[in-house]
């Protein structure tokens, strides 16, 4: 049971450090991180950028074209996850702020052609109504 416990507070620690992080502070090796796995064109912008765990390994972000979330598994990369979809191509965006402990609170993202995914973000309450709501400004904003 101690082990659980620790385990719990260790989660909770790690990711009470982790805070969305305006495109401008974000760090460049991440930037080529992302532009390197698709998800970023030269002339694109982050305009908010979140990582529930290593920058180097997850990551979730708004630019001024796209909503985009990525998971890399450096073991295998068939189980890799770069997804995304540009404002023109989402149906619908609906917001969770309340899931619980074990995860975020996440955008999900309903695409024209039927897919889905999620888009995660973590925080003070502020924080993510920002990220949330200038997501769907941009996204309407398109339409």
């Amino acid at each position: 049971m101690r082990v659980f416990y620790f385990f719990l507070f260790f989660l909770l620690a790690i990711s009470s450090c982790q805070r969305m992080k305006s495109g401008k502070n974000l760090d460049g090796k991440t930037i080529r991180l992302i532009r390197s796995i698709g998800l970023l064109d030269k002339n694109e912008q982050i305009i908010f950028y979140y990582s529930n765990f290593e920058k180097s390994k997850a990551g979730n972000f708004i630019t001024d074209k796209r909503l985009a979330h990525y998971w890399l598994a450096a073991e295998n990369k068939e189980e890799n996850d770069t997804t995304y979809a540009y404002y023109s191509d989402i149906l619908a965006i609906d917001t969770t702020y309340f899931v619980g402990v074990t995860y975020s609170p996440f955008m999900n993202i309903k695409r024209k052609d039927g897919s889905e995914f999620k888009v995660y973000i973590e925080g003070k309450h502020e924080e993510m109504k920002v990220f949330f709501e200038e997501a769907i400004r941009r996204w309407q904003q398109q339409q």
